[in-house]
């Protein structure tokens, strides 16, 4: 059977008419959704790299495994759910700062509060800021929370620099019990992603040098050992991780999130494909055993 479909060459996307792939690279990462069965029943017969259903774990059940991994002791931020809108407002008169996040993966329902005076909220949702007093901010999270289940925590991050960042690791499990860890990279609140390449000498420009390499040396070992565990406690499903860390004022590194769907983000096309074909190479050998 033939499809038609983006074929990545030479640096770039090119639409073309090919014979179904032999293994697939999940990029909608629905499967468990009503609306898109159709598409899984379609190719049923093909294995999958990474085969989470995403809608089956909260993003607060994920937590729950995570905090019983040793080695996340101290690193781990603590999380709440939302039960009413003051969760929301108690958490912000502790921290000043706190992320809303959609219980169900929703990448675009997370929201930022940043408490600037006792009246005044700057709240950043979907890319935009927008300015609220005490009574608009009550009446906005009223009606948030009648749509959606959220979590809320702390921001973490440090606010020794003017540009909030997160460090982001994707991993893979590439062959039994082998995982690879295919994209270190770091993301500005702006939506600017800092390559693995550049990634030493931005950070370098904002905390102390001497911390860096033990920054990094630590998240890579985090990743792998974080992965190891969550396919233990959440099932053999969970073949991609996408992590996601920041470092606080003291240079300490925080773990904030791991997702079992992997991250919605490529910022290394390359080293995520060779991930794949390493994967889809095991998948097919297991495949003809």
């Amino acid at each position: 059977m033939l499809i038609k479909g983006l074929v990545y060459e030479n640096g770039e996307w090119i639409q073309k008419i090919a014979e179904y792939p032999d293994v697939i690279f999940d990029r909608l990462k629905l499967r468990g959704d009503s609306d898109a069965n159709w598409i899984y029943e379609e190719l049923s017969d093909i294995p999958f790299t990474n085969e989470w259903p995403v809608c089956l774990q909260s993003r607060s059940n994920i937590h729950e495994a995570l905090s019983n991994i040793e080695e996340l002791s101290g690193i781990l931020i603590s999380l709440k759910e939302v039960e009413r809108t003051r969760d929301i407002f108690s958490a912000l008169e502790i921290s000043k700062k706190v992320f809303l996040k959609r219980n169900d993966w929703d990448l675009m329902g997370q929201i930022h509060i940043n408490q600037i005076s006792q009246s005044k909220y700057i709240v950043t949702e979907k890319g935009k800021e927008i300015e609220y007093n005490g009574l608009q901010l009550l009446n906005k999270l009223r009606e948030d929370l009648k749509e959606h289940r959220y979590i809320l925590h702390e921001d973490p991050r440090s606010t020794l620099n003017e540009q909030h960042f997160t460090l982001n690791t994707d991993i893979m499990l590439v062959e039994e019990q082998q995982w690879e860890l295919l994209t270190v990279y770091a993301r500005e609140e702006s939506g600017k992603i800092i390559k693995e390449e550049d990634l030493s000498s931005y950070l370098q420009s904002i905390i102390e040098e001497n911390s860096v390499e033990n920054i990094l040396t630590e998240m890579e070992n985090l990743s792998n050992n974080v992965a190891s565990s969550l396919r233990i406690a959440l099932g053999d499903s969970v073949s991609t991780l996408s992590m996601t860390f920041a470092v606080d004022d003291n240079n300490n590194l925080k773990l904030i999130e791991a997702n079992p769907s992997g991250s919605n983000i490529i910022p290394d096309v390359q080293a995520l494909s060779e991930g794949i074909i390493k994967r889809a190479n095991w998948l097919l050998k297991n495949e003809m055993k």
